[in-house]
């Protein structure tokens, strides 16, 4: 991790040095933390990390306040290049300092003991953070202002009392981000023998193939559906958030995170409700509601004012345009890499949707190809996992500079491939997709 040296008796003194700098000074007894930030669209999650002992000693995710501006990251930079860049990065800001005090407040700690702070996100989630212009992000060629590794002291652009460093780890491309780096830095893709891939799950889906030593990144626009964004009572998965629903008897059952009264549905939910409603004939194929059933609307749960939470056309549409760019991008990634399904050996799973995700529900609505679902690992929020990595290694940096300069990005909205089989696979229907490289026409 560090240099930590303390003297046994209480009034000695400990010293904490990073990288061979003297970071933090002080009185001991006492315990340094590091905080993991991952930065998404829907939701912002926090981790308190223990430097001494490595343990994640607090949690914590609430809902981007940034979503007032638009649920996915074109609408934002869409407000940012018409005016409203300060808004945007006054509201991540302030909503950062009030996690990292509710952080500290619930572990009982000083502000004083944070040493050091790592950052990740999409492109663009970053961008809005530093207050970096997006306009180059929403026009072609679609280039950041920078996908370095940034370094800066937490006062420069924070208000709460921490004087410490902040690190937001390189991304790859304006699409392809830190939180993917973060994530292959988790899960050790490129050190993975034979072609491994990984799936991040969220209002941006990004993708990525290791093999021969290099990586093949994507990214494809699925939406917030996944993380609860644009369903009618949709949220990100915070406590109280339906995350698993099942149909018995003529109802739906619900489960809620941490077993709170119910608030609204999030992105498993999703999943669940449509393939509960196919699997008992309440939604068709091609997603349109059972007329023979004579409903508009699914109940899933009552909220703790006894409002009736349902799930409607809408939002199953909401689904299918998600699940097709997601299944579709996974496709067409592994067809243009030359490889077939066959020769995929683990595909990591990643995000706070994919921890929830019921397996059996992605492939009844043909969210995962059926020849990838034994391949399936779970990993959770692997930015966050590779945030808390770097906080207790941090000569695990080279790595991180490594990880984008063997990458490469391959371009989804310009692939007649992938837009062929995006239209195909919008029915909910477990895809019978036939092994990329088979396919003869390319356009």
């Amino acid at each position: 991790l560090a240099d930590l040296t303390a003297s046994p008796e209480e009034t000695g003194v400990l010293v904490y040095r990073d990288r061979g700098r003297v970071a933090w000074i002080g009185r001991t007894p006492a315990r340094l933390y590091g905080i993991a930030l991952d930065i998404g669209t829907t939701t912002i999650a926090f981790a308190l990390v223990d430097l001494e002992t490595g343990d994640i000693t607090g949690k914590l995710s609430v809902v981007n306040r940034q979503r007032e501006f638009g649920a996915d990251v074109i609408s934002r930079i869409r407000r940012a290049a018409a005016g409203d860049l300060p808004l945007l990065s006054r509201s991540v800001r302030r909503q950062i300092d009030e996690g990292i005090a509710e952080l500290c407040q619930k572990a009982e700690l000083d502000s004083g003991q944070v040493c050091r702070i790592a950052v990740a996100g999409n492109t663009t989630m970053t961008h809005l953070l530093l207050g970096l212009s997006c306009a180059s992000l929403g026009r072609f060629p679609f280039t950041p202002v920078t996908l370095d590794m940034v370094s800066f002291n937490y006062r420069e652009i924070f208000d709460l009392d921490i004087s410490c460093e902040v690190r937001i780890l390189p991304g790859i491309s304006a699409y392809v981000g830190a939180d993917i780096t973060a994530g292959i830095l988790f899960s050790e893709l490129w050190h993975s023998s034979g072609a491994t891939a990984f799936m991040d799950i969220g209002t941006n889906g990004e993708m990525a193939l290791s093999m021969d030593g290099r990586i093949l990144c994507t990214a494809t626009a699925a939406g917030p559906a996944f993380e609860g964004g644009n369903i009618r009572w949709g949220t990100g998965s915070v406590p109280g958030a339906i995350s698993k629903v099942r149909f018995r008897d003529g109802n739906f059952e619900t489960e809620t995170i941490m077993n709170k009264p119910p608030i609204g549905i999030c992105g498993s939910a999703v999943v669940d409700t449509v393939s509960e409603a196919l699997k008992h004939g309440l939604i068709l194929p091609n997603g349109r509601f059972n007329p023979e059933k004579k409903i508009t609307e699914l109940v899933l749960a009552r909220d703790p004012e006894n409002r009736a939470i349902t799930f409607c056309q809408k939002d199953v549409r909401e689904l299918q345009l998600a699940k097709s760019a997601i299944c579709s991008g996974i496709d067409a990634l592994i067809h243009h890499s030359g490889l077939g399904y066959d020769d995929i050996k683990t595909l990591y799973l990643a995000g706070g949707f994919g921890f929830n995700l019921n397996l059996d529900s992605a492939a009844a609505i043909g969210l995962i190809p059926p020849a990838l679902g034994p391949k399936v690992r779970l990993i959770g929020n692997s930015a966050l996992g590779g945030l808390v990595k770097f906080l207790l290694n941090p000569g695990i940096e080279k790595d991180l500079e490594r990880i984008p300069a063997v990458s490469e990005e391959f371009k989804l909205p310009e692939d007649k491939y992938f837009n062929r089989i995006f239209i195909e696979n919008l029915d909910f229907k477990s895809p019978g997709f036939e092994s990329p490289g088979t396919d003869e026409e390319e356009g």
